[in-house]
């Protein structure tokens, strides 16, 4: 295999047996770390290994001592992409200005849950007041992923504010009132 880190794909060894009229592909066979005989190569991160035998035909002996090799599919990187981008200024508007995280995976986009602070270091659980705020998203990794943190900085700024007159006495004259 050209790379041995997870990619979704099958991690396929080939060998060939040697005879007298040319060659035949060996029988490949793969076992997982605890030598267990998987029905295929393996896909999933892992150590395994694999054996490459040759039982003989008509005209061939058996190889003896087949060929045996260990190897290991290493968990992949992944990226979660975050929005809002960084940086964003939101105006305050009395609702909650979330984030939002997404695991990139081969098998395809997970959502996943976002934690927020301010910053002075206090949790929030939706942030709505002025303030700098920093949402963080965490993928504590799994069999074929690398762990990954990501977090964006953003802040709610204050909303402009107007005054108007609501009413006006009647007479600007003094009348003792």
């Amino acid at each position: 295999p050209e790379s041995l880190v997870y990619d979704g794909t099958a991690k396929e060894f080939g060998a060939t047996v040697t005879l007298v009229n040319g060659t035949k592909a060996a029988t490949m066979t793969y076992y997982d770390a605890e030598g267990n005989k998987l029905d295929g190569a393996p896909v999933n991160a892992g150590s395994y290994k694999v054996v490459a035998s040759f039982k003989g035909d008509t005209l061939h002996d058996g190889v003896k001592k087949p060929l045996e090799k260990e190897f290991t599919i290493e968990r992949a990187d992944i990226t979660i992409t975050m929005t809002p981008e960084e940086g964003t200024k939101f105006r305050y508007d009395a609702t909650a200005k979330l984030a939002t995280a997404t695991l990139n995976t081969l098998e395809g986009p997970v959502a996943l849950e976002v934690t927020y602070k301010d910053d002075k270091g206090y949790k929030h659980e939706e942030p709505i007041k002025p303030g700098k705020y920093t949402a963080t998203a965490v993928f504590e990794g799994n069999q074929n992923y690398n762990p990954v943190t990501e977090e964006v900085k953003y802040q709610i700024i204050k909303a402009a504010s107007s005054i108007a007159f609501t009413s006006e006495p009647e007479s600007l004259v003094y009348d003792g009132t």
